[in-house]
């Protein structure tokens, strides 16, 4: 009797184990019994992910939505998440159907053992070696069959009550951050192992691009598949001459205008790529298909070199063949039809030359610098750079030089669509204004000319020439199983504020919850932006190395010494107090253990005997206002209580708005922040991270730092936040209360 393929389940997962082997066994007599009992098999299995993970299975309790769940909580990836919907809907019609097809079984199974080496990989032993899959041998005798069924059916009874009790001590099971982790990082280790052959890639990518909006049709070519005007079409099995074959030819209408080679997950698709790129010059002419181009040299724009998976040597390489000097690239996806209509309607020669003679004149109002900053970004893109950095001070009008550098880039045509990326609401409404009171050519702000969306990616508009969006919000977009986002939908990222690279110090509570750690945010922040095929401009007001070893090194550079200098920001005073005054606590407090230290930075004792100090060098009553970092959002609230009670009992009748909390534990955190910048009450704000970056208020002229900062690139941030000038009131300096020691920490 043949090894069962799944043998190998048999001790950890016999329940999974017993129904591989069943639906091997039915193949050639029943391949629907095969198909349905996969199903069940599938279902065994998102049963065994959600225990191991500790997850409450989401209702309604049905299959779709737990595949759904574990897909957009990036439990599963893409692939495992296409397998598992494969055997559900297959399932699902040798239930309801009858679907009896035993090649559709053959290529389930083999799909199903791919899966379940992927989940005993990730979740029982990574270093498990890969199996070939071996079709099962038809058992000529039907009693022996019979037998060989009766018995596997017994023994997956007894498994299935046994199967509950597993479960149940699973879920009961406490699961670490550090053992989250580490199972995503076997997840894409295990996923790399899979064995796709080019039948299953060719599969897999048909599913993907009928996602895009491509009509992938049954049919292949030889079996009568053939482009249709106003379809836009994905047709397997494309002769594109005597002796090559393209595994996809896309037609918009009857237009050839890309082919895609595929190869199964062992072979390098680039090491092809050559022979792929010849291809499309060495085309036969056909009556049903037209041509973008007439020129031999390049009959067929676009090729794409694909496997089984997307990453380098293993996934799908894009090649525009209308230029002798473009460079192949690796990109996330397929481009959708709609990418194509963008890539071939402009003519990106003409746009760069309209760019080389556009005059700047209109950006009169801009500082020198802002100007000079446009320029460099200018002649690096035209360099054809891809990904671009910039580094200027916080406070020196960054996001309005943006807004000028994206006008012209628009009016150009450089770019068709552009993404304007944050990590927080606030830095994203900032940005919204920036866009509606900048004012540009004919006196009009960018508002005035072009379609900008703020938040809205959910209901994306092609019309939509820049959208502002939030690092969350394209993340839960892209792990949403009907995403409404492709590759193309932008050329071009300008990402306002790129700060991950540095330590971050806190919990992410001013972020978002959907993040596990810091790893997480950091991972998922590059995916929000590496999944599209775009050139990427990242703003920062610090510029470390891990940008620079991400983006190169930045092609404009203004410090906050350069601004002082210019007379565009301030300088500050220090005032050491708290732990740092001598008279109260002498000069070897600073030796105290850092555990100890943020204990007692949390204490009621503390906190009163700073406020009490601090007291005396801020007017509650005046214009000038203060900002106060604390370590969390309880310690915020104790801060605030402390203040309150205070001044309360040294300023008679002082309003109840003066101190607030803004933190991510509040309500109304937007509406705070803008009464903190426009009106004169609040006074005193307090926060964790919220107002460490992208708010500058210029009549705030106090800063208190209630906290440890571990990172000096966010200190050097939270440094700035009163830096700004300011013709409201007298300010010619600001003033920095330390009662931490966080200077002495970050020198």
């Amino acid at each position: 009797m043949l090894v069962s393929n799944f043998k190998f389940l048999s001790v950890k997962w016999p329940v999974l184990a017993n129904l591989g082997e069943i639906a091997e066994r039915n193949l050639h007599h029943d391949p629907n019994t095969t198909i349905f009992k996969l199903r069940l098999y599938g279902e065994q299995l998102v049963g065994a992910i959600f225990a191991y993970e500790g997850k409450q299975e989401p209702r309604p309790n049905n299959q779709v939505t737990k595949i759904n769940f574990l897909y957009s909580c990036g439990i599963i990836p893409e692939a495992i998440y296409n397998f598992l919907n494969d055997i559900r809907k297959k399932g699902n019609e040798a239930a309801h159907e009858g679907h009896d097809s035993k090649q559709d079984a053959t290529d389930l199974l083999r799909a199903t053992l791919q899966l379940s080496i992927w989940f005993f990989r990730t979740y029982e032993d990574d270093q498990f070696q890969p199996l070939t899959f071996i079709e099962p041998i038809k058992v000529q005798s039907s009693t022996e069959l019979k037998k060989q069924l009766d018995d596997l059916t017994t023994s997956n009874t007894h498994q299935i009550n046994l199967l509950k009790e597993k479960l149940d001590e699973l879920r009961l099971r406490e699961v670490s951050k550090e053992e989250t982790i580490l199972r995503r990082a076997r997840s894409i280790v295990a996923l790399s192992a899979i064995r796709l052959t080019e039948k299953d890639s060719r599969k897999l990518i048909g599913e993907q691009l009928t996602k895009l909006g491509w009509f992938c049709p049954e049919e292949s070519y030889s079996q009568g598949a053939r482009p249709t005007e106003g379809i836009n079409s994905a047709i397997a099995k494309w002769p594109l001459n005597d002796k090559y074959m393209a595994d996809y030819a896309l037609f918009l209408g009857t237009k050839l205008v890309a082919f895609i080679d595929t190869k199964s997950q062992g072979r390098d698709p680039y090491s092809q790529l050559g022979r792929i790129i010849k291809n499309a010059t060495n085309v036969i002419r056909r009556d049903t298909e037209d041509f973008v181009t007439l020129n031999n040299d390049n009959l067929i724009p676009f090729v794409f070199a694909a496997n089984g998976l997307l990453k380098i040597n293993s996934g799908i390489w894009f090649y525009d063949t209308r230029k002798n000097t473009n460079i192949p690239r690796i990109i996330s996806s397929w481009y959708s039809p709609q990418g194509f209509i963008d890539l071939l309607r402009v003519d990106k020669d003409l746009s760069v030359k309209r760019l080389e003679h556009e005059s700047i004149d209109y950006l009169s109002d801009f500082r020198d610098y802002q100007i000079k900053a446009i320029k460099k970004i200018e002649e690096a893109l035209l360099e054809s750079r891809n990904n671009l950095l910039v580094n200027m001070a916080s406070g020196t009008g960054m996001t309005r030089m943006a807004v000028g550098l994206i006008y012209r880039l628009l009016k150009t045509e450089i770019f068709k669509r552009i993404l304007f990326l944050v990590d927080r609401i606030s830095v994203g409404h900032k940005a919204y204004e920036a866009f509606r009171e900048t004012k540009l050519e004919g006196n009009f702000n960018l508002t005035d000319i072009y379609n900008i969306e703020c938040f809205d990616s959910r209901n994306f508009d092609l019309k939509t020439r820049v959208s502002i969006e939030t690092v969350q919000s394209i993340v839960r977009n892209l792990e949403n199983p009907n995403s409404v986002f492709s590759v193309d939908t932008y050329d071009c990222i300008v990402i306002d504020g790129l700060y991950w690279s540095g330590e971050l110090d806190n919990d992410l509570s001013y972020i978002n919850s959907m993040f596990i750690n810091k790893e997480d945010y950091q991972g998922k922040y590059m995916s929000a932006f590496d999944y599209f095929d775009a050139t990427k401009i990242v703003l920062t007001t610090n510029s470390e190395k891990n940008l620079e070893y991400l983006f190169g090194e930045p092609v404009f550079t203004y410090l906050y010494e350069n601004a002082i200098s210019d007379g565009h920001l301030l300088g500050y005073k220090v005032t050491k107090m708290g732990l740092l005054s001598e008279q109260k606590y002498g000069k070897g407090f600073l030796t105290v253990e850092e555990v100890q230290l943020d204990k007692l930075i949390l204490t009621e004792k503390f906190v009163r005997s700073v406020m009490v100090e601090l007291i005396e060098h801020i007017d509650p009553l005046s214009n000038k206002k203060t900002i106060v970092f604390a370590s969390s959002n309880d310690h915020a609230e104790l801060i605030v209580n402390i203040l309150r009670e205070l001044l309360v009992n040294k300023y008679e009748n002082l309003d109840k708005n003066t101190v607030v909390q803004i933190t991510s534990s509040v309500d109304d955190v937007q509406q705070k922040i803008r009464l903190f910048e426009n009106e004169r009450l609040p006074n005193i704000a307090v926060s964790v991270d919220i107002l460490t970056i992208g708010i500058n208020v210029p009549e705030v002229c106090n800063l208190v730092f209630l906290r440890q900062v571990k990172s000096k690139m966010l200190f050097e941030n939270m440094l700035l936040r009163a830096s700004r000038l300011s013709f409201k009131i007298d300010k010619q300096y600001y003033n920095v209360f330390d009662a931490v020691g966080v200077f002495e920490t970050l020198g």
